[in-house]
């Protein structure tokens, strides 16, 4: 499995596809000031969302995630692990070709996601 290949979109030059919640013209138009999604880092948000696209191509299921019964900690623990994997000198993941940081941030996104979704506390 190679790189996803994206189209960039008009308005934002994000890859279309994931980059809805991300894109600021789509913000503009859905009318959300109150939780701007454009206040997050562009450059790494196009990239963790990258490897989420990767993931959903890889499982067949884009929140497959949170329908796998894992709990938060494990995608703590696999975030740690592209965290290391960094630390060691790799710049690139072997299958998706993303940035390990990306691999962390989205892997702790995840967890944060459950968290907030069905895991109180």
């Amino acid at each position: 499995m190679g790189r996803l290949k994206t189209i960039d979109c008009p308005a934002c030059g994000f890859g279309v596809g994931e980059h809805a919640s991300i894109c600021e013209a789509v913000q503009k138009d859905s009318g959300d000031i109150e939780n701007p999604l454009s206040n997050l880092p562009p450059t790494a948000a196009r990239a963790g969302s990258l490897v989420m696209a990767f993931g959903a191509e890889k499982y067949e299921d884009h929140e497959s995630y949170l329908k796998d019964g894992r709990p938060a900690r494990n995608h703590v623990e696999a975030a740690y692990r592209h965290l290391h994997r960094w630390e060691e000198g790799e710049l690139q993941d072997h299958e998706s070709g993303e940035h390990p940081l990306a691999h962390a941030a989205a892997r702790i996104l995840m967890a944060l996601e459950l968290k907030l979704r069905k895991e109180p506390g």
